[in-house]
């Protein structure tokens, strides 16, 4: 989220939110700490524009889910989504994903918020779950299955999709590791072309060895 050009307290509070929740964590964030860091010197303004600390921090949660909706191929109607070819479409989520996950104003302080909730999930993560992950997570499957074959099995179509996500999310969790181990990195947004480039090859690539694989049975179905 930008900070717009004339912010109003409501966006200074939001803006101060992402940063003190990033910090300290739901529970370790105070209604003074947003507020003193947001310039607002009365501490009932989080509660006069969001109704309190816990719908601030909803708010903030949904925002950041919602974005990659509103930045993806996700955006558009069915119609149009099945007029984009699947690795169109797989190019596209992905690009949203490294963008706004690692180059976006702010995406260090979301990052850290939703590194917290995947260790400390919140009933607002489970209802957010319902309304974006599981429709849009549908809709990427969708062009897995596409890319896969109609006739490939759901497990292994999931498979194939955490093996996708599990790439684009390793940076989120390890870079503090890997740019010690490979200092010459320039980062993720000095290396986007490159690395959506790289993600793209190596998924339809491992795309193609699943199938392949599930042919020739190699691949049981798994217990249950």
């Amino acid at each position: 989220m930008p900070l717009p050009e004339n912010p109003t307290t409501k966006d200074l509070l939001f803006l101060a939110a992402m940063k003190v929740f990033a910090a300290k964590g739901y529970e370790g964030a105070t209604v003074r700490e947003i507020c003193r860091e947001a310039g607002a010197a009365n501490v009932t303004a989080v509660s006069y524009y969001f109704g309190g600390k816990r719908k601030l921090y909803e708010s903030i949660l949904t925002m950041m889910f919602a974005a990659l909706r509103e930045h993806s191929c996700m955006r558009y109607s069915s119609e149009e989504f099945r007029r984009m070819s699947p690795e169109e479409r797989l190019r596209d989520f992905v690009t949203a994903y490294y963008t706004l996950t690692y180059c976006s104003e702010l995406s260090g302080e979301a990052r850290a918020i939703v590194t917290r909730e995947m260790v400390r999930p919140s009933e607002i993560l489970n209802r957010l779950i319902e309304t974006y992950i599981i429709p849009d997570t549908m809709m990427i499957m969708d062009t897995v299955k596409e890319l896969l074959g109609g006739d490939t099995p759901e497990f292994v179509i999931r498979d194939c999709l955490a093996s996708l996500v599990g790439q684009m999310s390793y940076y989120m969790l390890h870079w503090p590791l890997f740019s010690k181990v490979f200092p010459e990195h320039p980062g993720i947004c000095g290396y986007m072309k490159e690395i959506i480039d790289h993600t793209m090859r190596f998924s339809l690539a491992g795309f193609r060895a699943a199938r392949e694989a599930w042919e020739r049975g190699e691949i049981e179905s798994p217990p249950g």
